[in-house]
Parts: C-alpha cells; sequence; structure tokens
C-alpha cells in the first residue's frame, strides 16, 4: 500500500484519462447510432417521395389514357353519325335515280302512251323542256353532293390527322 501512496498522482492521472477516453469512445458510439438513424431517416424519406412521385405520374398517365379514350369514342360517334348520314344520302340518291329514270321513260314514251312518233312537235318541245328541268335537278343534286362529299372528306381527313400514331402522340 506504501507503493501505491507513492505513485498515487500517476495513477490517477492514467485512471483519468482511461475514464475520458472510454467516455469519448461511448459518445463516439453514440454518435455513429444517432448518424445512422439518421441516414435512415433520409432514406425512408426518399423512397417516400418516390412513391409519391410514381403514384402521382401514374395517375397522370390514367388520366391521360381516359382522355384520349373519351376522344376516340367522340371520334368514333361521330364517324358513325357520318357513315349513317352518307347511307342515308345514297339510299335517297338511289331512289332519285329510280324516279328520275321512270320520269325520263315516261316522257320518252310520251304523256299519252302513243310513242314518240305521232307526237306532236309542241308535245315533243314540252317533254323536252321537262326533261332538261329534270336533268337541271339532277344537276343541282349531283353538285350538292359533291359538295357534302368534300365536307365528309374533309372531316375524315381532319380525324386521321388527329388520330395519334405514335407514343408520343399520345402525350
Amino acid at each position: 500500500m506504501a507503493a501505491l501512496m507513492r505513485y498515487w498522482k500517476p495513477i490517477a492521472a492514467v485512471l483519468l484519462v482511461l475514464a475520458l477516453m472510454g467516455g469519448m469512445a461511448a459518445k463516439k458510439r453514440e454518435g455513429i447510432s444517432i448518424g445512422r438513424a439518421q441516414v435512415q431517416l433520409e432514406w425512408d424519406a426518399g423512397k417516400a417521395a418516390a412513391a409519391a412521385s410514381a403514384a402521382s405520374a401514374e395517375q397522370q398517365h390514367r388520366a391521360t389514357e381516359r382522355a384520349l379514350a373519351a376522344k376516340i369514342e367522340r371520334a368514333r360517334d361521330e364517324t358513325n353519325r357520318a357513315t349513317e348520314s352518307r347511307n342515308k344520302v345514297a339510299a335517297a340518291l338511289a331512289a332519285e335515280r329510280s324516279r328520275v329514270h321512270d320520269d325520263v321513260a315516261a316522257y320518252a314514251r310520251g304523256a299519252s302512251g302513243s310513242g314518240a312518233a305521232g307526237d306532236s312537235f309542241l308535245a315533243c318541245l314540252g317533254r323536252a323542256n321537262a326533261l332538261g328541268g329534270l336533268l337541271d335537278q339532277a344537276l343541282r343534286a349531283s353538285e350538292d353532293c359533291a359538295v357534302s362529299g368534300e365536307r365528309d372528306a374533309a372531316i375524315a381527313r381532319g380525324l386521321f390527322a388527329a388520330w395519334p400514331t405514335t407514343a408520343e402522340g399520345l402525350k
């Protein structure tokens, strides 16, 4: 014990240094665990941000998809209406053609049915005027048909131009 009393100051200094070093090591370990927790928090925040971004992108994609589906449906409806309209016009024109054909045949036979050879000049002139009127009506109807056809063709060209053909056209 006498030896311990003699060297108590150096031993106390060594013990003090060891205690300080142990405390510093404990603080360092504590700092490392705090640093790991901070890194984990940052990692979790990054994953949450990426998930939110992916969900937002998916919602935008779905909204774009719904808008394009609605646009396609409207185009189909418009095309179906135009097709129905054209079919009605074609049926009306076919009926008109039959009527005109029958009228021309009736005028060629003559109003009395006696034939063209026994008709007078005035009767023939009357039939020619009536036939000219029919041909004039047919010409106006064909002009109206051509105008309608050009309009429908322009609509169809517009639909084809608006239709997306690539992935970039869907944006």
